[in-house]
């Protein structure tokens, strides 16, 4: 048995085709020509029949006559195509050789191609053969073109193509959600791209393709779309020129990328990063970022003005180096608590400064991400004053004590 092509029903599954004709011999002649050529025929003695075996059978391929009691060829036909499945299913419909008319509503109707009466059986074998090839190309491709419309939708990229002669502009769908138009508008693409770009960023957008084709280059440019809704989204065109034969500009095609997510979200980061920046300087307590071995990264300016240091003699040096009486085994103690627990909270501590005195400091520690390396933003406030007058409160105390023994 010769193998008769591509199957919708599998791998190394035969093809199947609905055969629907009211001539019981032709049908029988049918099954006799094409199941030894691989094809697993199923038969249907007019449209009606035909409309009842389709999804019982699910043809790959399906063979109608015109001329059929209950449903003709072209009914049968255009009833198929309203169906999900049979959309996309090849159908052949028989006609005579000089029915002009006839050929013409088989392709209204639907119709993927027509043979005419008397069959050769030897041409329709190798006629469904290449029929069921044409039609998996198609699927595939459809197959494809889904593919990457979801994968541009998930990554908010589309892709554009510029015919310069015709000013004819492609945009996939992806670009058209990104400008909030629709495929289905009849205004150009060209048109509804420079109504979209916000006013300020036109001259900015022109330059850059401009620039592109007389020098060759690709081209890159950031700007603002408006919608016709009023929504403002912010994207990146990147492009780059197609020359002829004779090296002159012919196409202009890229890609644009929504970036308006990623860019609310950098700008939030950035303001995050200034009011902890600004936090951080203006606190009245000691801050400082180390990295768990031990490296000052940064350090605040009560800091600085507590300890007497200066911030180049204290940024980049560990903390045994900066001699503030920090005892090595104490903090590798104390590292090893903030590994495991994240955190540290109004421990006591005694720290010196440059000159040698000693401040009490009710430390606290967090354990935060600073790029990719982990670092701690320890938290010193000073308590010095606060023990110093709990102890002359304690001896005023106990001074009153022995007064009154």
């Amino acid at each position: 048995m010769a193998e008769a092509g591509w199957s919708r029903h599998g791998a190394g599954s035969p093809p199947v085709l609905l055969i629907a004709d009211d001539e019981e011999m032709f049908r029988l002649l049918a099954r006799e020509a094409l199941e030894p050529n691989g094809f697993v025929v199923e038969e249907a003695a007019d449209g009606m029949a035909a409309l009842a075996a389709f999804p019982r059978v699910h043809p790959d391929v399906v063979l109608l006559d015109v001329n059929m009691p209950g449903a003709d060829g072209f009914t049968v036909c255009a009833t198929l195509r309203q169906t999900a499945v049979g959309a996309h299913v090849p159908i052949l419909i028989m006609t005579a050789a000089d029915d002009v008319d006839a050929i013409h509503r088989a392709y209204e109707a639907g119709a993927t191609d027509f043979i005419t009466k008397p069959v050769n059986w030897v041409l329709l074998s190798y006629r469904l053969r290449y029929t069921l090839r044409a039609s998996h190309a198609v699927e595939q491709l459809v197959l494809s073109e889904k593919r990457l419309s979801h994968a541009q939708q998930i990554a908010h990229l589309g892709s554009w193509d510029l015919e310069l002669a015709s000013q004819t502009l492609y945009w996939s769908d992806e670009v058209y959600r990104i400008h909030g138009a629709s495929p289905e508008d009849t205004t150009s693409a060209v048109k509804t791209f420079w109504q979209a770009v916000h006013p300020d960023d036109r001259a900015r957008v022109s330059e850059a393709v401009q620039s592109a084709m007389e020098g060759r280059t690709p081209c890159r440019a950031q700007y603002r779309v408006v919608r016709p809704d009023g929504q403002v989204r912010v994207v990146d065109l990147q492009g780059e020129v197609l020359v002829d034969t004779a090296g002159r500009p012919e196409r202009l095609v890229g890609t644009v990328q929504d970036l308006t997510e990623r860019t609310v979200a950098e700008e939030a980061l950035r303001r995050s990063e200034e009011r902890f920046a600004k936090a951080f300087r203006a606190s009245p307590d000691e801050l400082s970022i180390i990295t768990l071995p031990g490296r000052y990264v940064d350090v605040n300016d009560t800091f600085l003005r507590v300890s007497g240091y200066t911030r180049a003699e204290v940024v980049g040096r560990t903390v045994v180096e900066v001699e503030r009486g920090v005892d090595p085994d104490d903090h590798r103690i104390v590292t090893e608590q903030l590994r495991l627990t994240g955190t540290l909270r109004d421990r006591e501590t005694t720290v010196r400064a440059r000159t040698g005195e000693a401040r009490q400091v009710l430390v606290s520690a967090e354990l935060i991400d600073l790029g990719e390396e982990p670092c701690v933003l320890w938290i010193g406030r000073d308590i010095t004053e606060g023990k110093r007058m709990e102890s002359q409160l304690r001896q005023a105390h106990k001074m009153e004590a022995v007064g009154r023994l």
